[in-house]
């Protein structure tokens, strides 16, 4: 059976990144962003902010990386053949059909009905131990399997039960792939040779980890200027409004999935309570405010402001983004101060960068976010 809060809880954590993103919805109207950031910058004290020292790095492309987007492309054009005989191992690609049962008793939603699924060994898309036990087995075999569902599930008829799953396995998906070569880029890029086709690919990947990389870079240092700064209050009223904008979405999101908003919560974030839960959303609310305060006192300290063009040129960035049909679609998701605060902020971070010093993490931090990572 397939991980069903894994997803769950992913779109969860969208929602409420969309809606602490999207604004609270309580425009002030501001003239211009001087006006904003005088209002919000009295809310604290600056600490020190420039002249600092900050974790960030530019990424070397490496010529594994390059290879690795070959073989993705080279991945796109692999073609797929059933075959009905051979030994399923870990990585291939199985049709299966099961039928899974607790107590001797089949539950809903536990078979395929004959209908047969695709199932990638070893990718980690079903409950913990059900691919491991396919592997080793033969093209027509049928056999049992125990496995026992996470106690999160998601479904309380399920959720930490042993259940048995009678498999079947109807094919193999055998894959075959092209021969990568100046032909076959000729035929399927705008590019004639395999090192043209590279080259493109290594100033991709240079574009793609300089963003990347700006954008660590303005985590890094306006979280250390945010450790620096003193808070002196919350604006009350954009607090409330920020958490309750927040709560509508994740029940609207808990609806559009056919749950209770109480089961959703306590579930995916697994919180004692909606009262854990909102308490937990108004420390997010005041963390995203904790930043806009700091972005708008430098912003009101360093005289530093934003146009209607450098506010247009945003918007369209975020068009672009966000794949939307057009400008005026933006609209209902950012109002005109939401649009002057995230193009003030992106403009302040840039300025943070250009005025301290990124300096590589200690090898001892890499390996531990490495071991943390895996």
């Amino acid at each position: 059976m397939k991980k069903s809060f894994k997803g769950l809880a992913c779109a969860v954590a969208f929602a409420m990144s969309a809606a602490l993103l999207a604004g609270c919805g309580n425009s002030d109207g501001f003239k211009d962003s001087n006006a904003m950031s005088e209002k919000f910058g009295a809310y604290c004290e600056l600490g020190e902010y420039k002249g600092l020292s900050y974790e960030g790095t530019d990424t070397e492309i490496t010529e594994d990386m390059i290879q690795e987007k070959v073989n993705s492309f080279i991945e796109e054009y692999a073609t797929e053949e059933d075959v009905t005989e051979g030994t399923a191992k870990n990585g291939d690609t199985v049709n299966i059909d099961f039928v899974g049962s607790i107590d001797g008793v089949e539950f809903e939603g536990g078979s395929t009905e004959g209908a047969g699924y695709d199932l990638e060994l070893g990718a980690g898309g079903m409950i913990d131990g059900f691919e491991e036990q396919i592997v080793g087995h033969d093209v027509g075999e049928n056999f049992d399997i125990n496995v026992t569902f996470p106690e999160d599930y998601g479904n309380t008829d399920l959720n930490g039960k042993d259940a048995v799953f009678n498999i079947t396995i109807n094919s193999l998906k055998i894959k075959t792939y092209p021969e990568y070569n100046d032909e076959f880029v000729a035929a399927n890029t705008d590019y004639a040779t395999c090192d043209e086709y590279e080259a493109s690919v290594k100033t991709e990947l240079e574009a793609e980890y300089a963003e990347s990389d700006k954008s660590a870079k303005r985590s890094s240092i306006i979280q250390l200027v945010i450790d620096n700064t003193t808070i002196n209050e919350f604006p009350t009223q954009e607090t409330e409004a920020l958490i309750n904008k927040t709560i509508e979405d994740v029940k609207n999101a808990a609806t559009s999935y056919g749950y209770d908003y109480e089961t959703y919560v306590t579930s995916v974030y697994g919180m004692d309570s909606e009262e854990s839960f909102k308490e937990f959303v108004g420390e997010q609310a005041k963390n995203f405010l904790e930043e806009k305060i700091i972005i708008c006192a430098i912003a009101d300290a360093e005289g530093i402001e934003v146009s209607k063009d450098e506010i247009e040129e945003y918007a369209n960035k975020l068009v672009e983004q966000y794949q939307l049909e057009s400008r005026e679609a933006l609209d209902q998701y950012y109002d005109s101060d939401d649009l002057m605060y995230y193009t003030l902020a992106e403009k302040v971070a840039d300025w943070l960068i250009d005025n301290n010093t990124a300096v590589a993490p200690a090898e001892d931090d890499v390996e531990e976010l490495e071991v943390e990572t895996e």
